[in-house]
């Protein structure tokens, strides 16, 4: 016979279905083990978009956009870039090397590779300038 335990698991499972924005959903989203998507969204440059042109894969676009977009949060050219940060788009280690290799031969990065350590990455060149970005120097 079901006790009042399976009938709160059964709640849990259904405000996770409907996507309500009731108190308990998040606490039952997290402790099934569901992870949220990124939000938000990402201005990105022309100039970076027709540099990309010649790439083969998904992962470099979407190593690049998060590049812009790191870019303009941190302000900075020369950008950290984990492993961790990149699982949420879908990108593992070995996909973040093949893409930043595309990403060097298009000339839009110089790669600082360190032993056992995350790449430095470098923003060479105006594609990564958008109209709006102030010089960073």
């Amino acid at each position: 016979m079901p006790d009042a335990n399976d009938a709160r698991a059964l709640d849990d499972l259904r405000l996770l279905e409907t996507g309500s924005g009731k108190p308990g959903h998040d606490q039952a989203r997290r402790q099934l083990g569901t992870s949220r998507k990124p939000k938000g969204y990402a201005m990105v440059p022309m100039a970076l978009i027709c540099a990309m042109a010649k790439v083969r894969s998904a992962a470099p676009i979407k190593l690049a956009i998060e590049l812009q977009r790191r870019h303009r949060v941190e302000r900075t050219d020369k950008i950290k870039l984990g492993n961790i940060s990149l699982a949420a788009l879908g990108i593992d280690r070995k996909a973040k090397q093949r893409a930043l290799k595309e990403l060097e031969a298009c000339g839009l990065v110089l790669i600082e590779r360190r032993t056992r350590r995350s790449p430095i990455i470098h923003l060479i060149g105006p594609a990564w300038k958008s109209p709006r970005t102030p010089d960073i120097g």
